[in-house]
């Protein structure tokens, strides 16, 4: 816990215990009865189980706290280990991709059914062609690139 925590569990804690006490000092005033200095040890007994137990969750929950910031952070790095390796993966499709023949590479927009005319015809180069295919397929209306590389795979290698 940290101290700003402890403290403000404590104020909290000495607040609550003395309104505790007051009540029920009000409670035995109003029975015509005084509060005996038994009871009133009894009282601080419950109160101190109370704050232990307190304590107890309060530890648990930054216990928690703590475990979720450290799954966060493994999180952020594993995301930024993926995207150094999609990166990676890109530059090989990138690769594979400009090497297609020109049937191949039509085989390829056929069927991952990319939107007429968005991909330059054949006049142009094949690197301008993969450029305008994969930045239609990391559009939000695109296919994903998990997709074409998957029908890469497919022309490359048929079964």
């Amino acid at each position: 816990m940290t101290n700003s925590t402890n403290e403000n569990l404590k104020i909290i804690i000495e607040t609550h215990k003395q309104k505790l006490i007051e009540e029920i000092t009000a409670a035995y005033k109003q029975l015509g009865t005084s509060l005996s200095e038994v009871d009133r040890l009894r009282i601080n007994r419950l109160i101190a189980d109370l704050e232990t137990e307190l304590t107890k969750t309060q530890n648990k929950i930054d216990s928690l706290a703590n475990n979720t910031a450290k799954q966060q952070v493994e999180d952020q790095t594993n995301n930024k280990l993926n995207q150094k390796a999609k990166t990676m993966d890109r530059k090989t499709l990138y690769t594979q991709l400009t090497a297609l023949v020109p049937g191949q590479f039509n085989q390829l927009l056929f069927e991952i059914k990319s939107p007429p005319g968005l991909i330059p015809s054949t006049p142009a180069t094949q690197a301008e062609r993969v450029y305008a295919l994969l930045q239609w397929a990391e559009s939000p209306t695109g296919c994903g690139l998990g997709r074409i590389e998957e029908v890469l795979k497919s022309i490359l290698n048929p079964q």
